[in-house]
């Protein structure tokens, strides 16, 4: 069933997390869905931002939803929640957040939730970006004091959110935004969702330069933390100084705290390391469009944004042998690395021989490729229509599924 078969007066709502304040790929991927549907369906963008705007959307992410008929859904949550850190024990607010909306979704054929595992008494797709909601998983992918913090987080989630944790939901049908991220759901869930990549925006009109006319350069993209590694980079980078003295590295972020001013201090003693904060979408674009290497160091990246963009814009990308960023690569195992002294034998190599990053570059551009916001909104379009074809065929499809409302 395509879209224009089902009524365009089916109410459909996408429920996001915080959508103000630094470019996320939660949001990004809640901000195209939106902009996918918008044209067929009636579509309320949900949020607990209580200062929220779809152009704030439009200009992080490339969409164009403050000039469509969407809804703005701001979610009532209590004000004391405004004084948490945004990184900080962010579960309160989201847990706070599907709670007061769970009334709501009955008012909506169907919700579309971005926000990892939830439970919604109503038909639901749900977006997986990584099983964060279960100790199993969590113990996995972080290792103390970083697994102590997330594992708080699921309790406490857990405390405001009773039962909407540890379980799948069978009003809903589940996507993943990686093979790997679906492979582990499927681990600690037993069920494996479909993968349908997130969508990789790169600013429109910024001209793509020919690989033998970039700047032999590195970069790096990502939040200023500590578990992208950005240190494993500059070492990187140091190494191959020695032998190619033109290279640098452009490291592309913002942040605060400790490793933050550790990294910036890192930067400021070298020449051949610059850091750019606060970047817009088009001078970023530029910056990749007009550099040959890119390198993510993150572990267990779950899909991979940055080495996504990097990808897009036509540069030979790196990334540590771990998590979703190696499907963005094709697994090819010349750009995939174990350390920081394995990334230098695996980049050395790449660098004696010109002809081999040619053909590398050709391997990558048919993975670019189904990487689009084009393919992405139509992969949404049509798990949108199935679903809606299930609901609409089942009598009291606005109430549970297989049973009453929980």
């Amino acid at each position: 069933m395509k879209p224009s078969e089902v009524s365009r007066r089916r109410r459909i709502c996408v429920l996001s997390p915080s959508i103000v304040g630094k470019p996320a790929g939660a949001v990004s991927v809640a901000a195209w869905i939106v902009q996918a549907l918008c044209e067929d369906f009636d579509v309320t963008l949900a949020t607990p931002a209580q200062d929220a705007a779809l152009v704030d959307l439009d200009y992080l992410y490339g969409t164009s939803l403050a000039e469509q008929s969407v809804g703005l859904l701001r979610i009532p949550v209590p004000r004391w929640l405004n004084r948490l850190s945004p990184s900080a024990l962010k579960s309160i607010r989201l847990a706070h957040a599907v709670r007061a909306f769970r009334p709501l979704a009955h008012a909506f054929d169907l919700t579309i939730a971005a926000v990892n595992e939830v439970q919604i008494p109503a038909p639901n797709i749900q977006y997986m970006h990584c099983p964060v909601r279960h100790p199993q998983a969590i113990r996995r992918l972080y290792s103390p004091p970083a697994s102590w913090c997330r594992l708080a987080n699921h309790y406490i989630f857990r405390s405001i959110m009773p039962g909407g944790v540890g379980r799948t939901d069978c009003n809903a049908r589940y996507l993943a935004n990686s093979g790997w991220t679906a492979t582990l759901f499927l681990e600690v869930y037993g069920l494996r969702p479909k993968v349908v990549y997130p969508p990789v925006v790169l600013a429109p009109g910024v001209p793509s330069l020919p690989f033998s006319q970039r700047e032999p350069a590195f970069v790096c993209v990502g939040q200023f933390r500590a578990d992208k590694a950005f240190e494993e980079a500059i070492a990187l980078v140091d190494e191959l100084r020695s032998r190619y003295q033109h290279m640098c590295l452009h490291i592309v972020g913002n942040g605060s705290g400790s490793y933050a001013s550790h990294l910036r201090r890192l930067a400021r003693v070298r020449k051949h390391v610059i850091v750019h904060e606060s970047m817009s979408r088009r001078e970023l674009t530029r910056l990749l469009c007009s550099s040959r290497y890119g390198l993510h160091f993150r572990r267990n990246e779950h899909f991979g944004m940055a080495p996504a963009e990097m990808v897009a814009a036509g540069m030979l990308t790196f990334v540590h042998n771990s998590g979703g960023q190696r499907e963005i690569v094709g697994h090819r195992g010349e750009l995939l690395f174990e350390d920081v002294r394995d990334a230098l034998t695996k980049v050395t190599n790449m660098l004696e021989h010109p002809e081999r990053q040619e053909a590398v570059l050709d391997a990558l551009k048919p993975l670019a490729l189904r990487l689009g916001a084009a393919r992405f909104q139509a992969e949404i379009r049509e798990e949108v229509s199935d679903m809606l074809g299930d609901v609409i065929n089942i009598p009291g499809h606005r109430e549970r599924l297989d049973g009453p409302a929980a």
